[in-house]
């Protein structure tokens, strides 16, 4: 039923009465039992839900209508310390459902009487400090089953009221989730009512591969992003939002990515990780979202280390048509380079030819621009201490592999990485995502790196004040991603300061699985909206970042993917004999 609907009936009617929980209240969880779950793991107190599932279920074979303190009577001892623990959990997340506030004030506007029921084990109390805390205020009376020892589903509770109001039960107009106890019940005793579909009910009608997604895995985890990804869908978490399918997307999946990864990130930092060293260009938007999220006083400092640089020392594997290709190409800043390249298609021979018969110019850039870059390195990092850098995936380590060139050989350089492909790194770090030794799915790695990736095109080379000089020339493709990355971080941004207000201080952790399954709504179960967009974003995984392809997978790219996998086992097995 539709909100002018549900205003018309209100106007029809005398008396309004609200059921409470999902109706005018929701929590940011799928099921009830999941607060109990997040208690459990925030509070490290293993055992705890299933303990308090119990505990309910024994207390009322005792008394139907059990109240709070019967409960926790008939708990494990070890958990009867977290009664009121319980409380602020219950206090802290619950919130107000944006749709039933409206409909709460319309009616009171209209100068209906209003009253409150609920079939709940917590005392009106507690309840009426809750509703407050969410903007309900101005009802004229609370009944609560547990301390009226009767409920609505049997009528009872209806009954109390009607009692108390003195009214023709016609005059009164009831509105909940309950198809029996706030519908069958209610009409039955000659009162008009309202069954409203909860929100996840809502939700899930309307959103059938998110609901699958659910089904999947009802974990804690998924329980809370379908539940926050349902309270943006109903308008109740930020208040001024953005327009757009990508601030859209951004929000629905960069967003969760993003915090994931950071809450990840926390959890790994040592006491001594002073400063944390985000990589460009992939950390531009993990960088500012740490700075919302984190509560330290950690520095964060973007700093640039593309694995290009890395042929900045030379090359790896002797001079190959890489590593010129990589020389002639990333020096066109340089005047004299660009006046040997002037009108030139830079194939890889082309590159290679220009290099061998100019290597002492080319040679002589390398050597001044790993130089300044050492400066930079040196002008960037702290000296003291380990050096903790970002990144988001790695196939060969190589910005860790990188700094440490060009830092003091006792200085060690930790890495932090969302996906890591290979393992094959004697290096300290830790991975949110593992795929190594697994096939690799190019999809689930790009769509995390272009949710946080930065507003800047590819990098070639530092100027002497160590700003950037940024790729010119680059591709449409780049142009269009570029101008997305307002609405991008606004999504984010969002997202994550949508969770601190809904969880204050018991913000969750997401687990990467629970991730991927999440990420597969948007990979593998695309809208048409998302058809529509995706089809024109396209990503650039290569070295060079010249070879645009779609960012979720295309079977138009296999041949690309194809070449890629066959250049890399032939430069293994180069490696090995030589």
């Amino acid at each position: 039923m539709h909100m002018g609907q549900i205003k018309n009936a209100i106007e029809r009617h005398e008396i309004i009465s609200f059921d409470i929980y999902d109706t005018l209240l929701v929590r940011p969880y799928v099921q009830p039992s999941d607060l109990f779950r997040h208690l459990e793991l925030k509070e490290a107190s293993p055992g705890f839900c299933r303990s308090r599932v119990d505990a309910e279920r024994a207390s009322r074979k005792l008394n139907f209508e059990t109240t709070y303190d019967d409960i926790y009577h008939s708990i494990k001892e070890e958990f009867k310390r977290l009664k009121d623990v319980e409380l602020d959990y219950e206090l802290s997340l619950t919130r107000a459902n944006s749709e039933m506030l409206e409909a709460f004030q319309f009616a009171l506007a209209k100068g209906k009487r209003v009253v409150l029921l609920s079939d709940m084990y917590l005392p009106s109390g507690f309840l009426k400090e809750l509703l407050l805390k969410n903007g309900y205020l101005g009802y004229e009376m609370l009944f609560v089953s547990c301390e009226h020892k009767c409920n609505k589903h049997s009528g009872g509770l209806f009954k109390v009221a009607l009692d108390y109001l003195g009214a023709d039960p016609k005059s009164i107009l009831h509105i909940g989730d309950n198809r029996r106890s706030d519908f069958k019940v209610p009409t039955s005793m000659g009162m008009d009512a309202i069954c409203y579909d909860s929100m996840m009910t809502q939700y899930f009608n309307a959103n059938p591969r998110e609901g699958r997604c659910y089904r999947r895995s009802k974990s804690l985890d998924m329980s809370i992003l379908i539940a926050m990804d349902s309270l943006h869908w109903k308008g109740s978490l930020s208040k001024e939002g953005g327009n757009g399918y990508w601030y859209e997307a951004s929000y629905r999946f960069g967003g969760p990515i993003i915090y994931s990864y950071l809450r990840f990130l926390e959890h790994n930092l040592d006491e001594g990780d002073n400063q944390i060293y985000f990589i460009a260009r992939d950390g531009y938007n993990l960088m500012h979202i740490c700075r919302l999220l984190s509560k330290s006083p950690r520095k964060c400092v973007y700093l640039y280390a593309p694995r290009v640089f890395r042929y900045l020392k030379g090359p790896e594997m002797g001079i190959n048509r890489e590593y010129t290709s990589w020389i002639v190409r990333s020096f066109q800043f340089n005047d004299e380079v660009r006046k040997l390249t002037d009108g030139l298609k830079l194939s890889s021979k082309v590159c290679n030819d220009l290099y061998h018969r100019n290597s002492e110019l080319f040679e002589r850039i390398r050597i001044g621009e790993m130089e300044k870059y050492e400066r930079y390195i040196k002008n960037s990092i702290a000296t003291e201490g380990s050096v903790f850098i970002v990144d988001v995936t790695t196939l060969k380590f190589s910005s860790q592999r990188l700094v440490k060139a060009f830092l003091d050989s006792n200085q060690e350089v930790m890495g932090c990485y969302h996906t890591v492909l290979s393992k094959r790194f004697d290096g300290r770090y830790v991975n949110f995502h593992d795929r190594g030794g697994k096939l690799i799915n190019w999809s689930k790695v790009n769509v995390s790196e272009f949710f946080m990736s930065s507003p800047e095109p590819p990098i070639c080379g530092l100027n002497d004040d160590f700003t950037p000089i940024f790729k010119t020339g680059y591709s449409d493709h780049e142009s269009f991603r570029i101008s997305l990355q307002d609405d991008i971080l606004k999504g984010e941004t969002d997202y994550v300061q949508d969770m601190m207000d809904a969880f204050g201080d018991k913000l969750p952790d997401i687990s990467s699985e629970p991730m991927r399954q999440w990420m597969d709504v948007l990979i593998k179960r695309r809208s048409h909206l998302d058809k529509k967009n995706l089809l024109n974003m396209r990503w650039a995984p290569d070295f060079d970042h010249n070879e645009y392809h779609y960012l979720i997978f295309n079977w138009k790219d296999i041949r690309y993917h194809v070449t890629v996998k066959l250049f890399g086992m032939a430069r293994n097995m180069i490696s090995r004999i030589w």
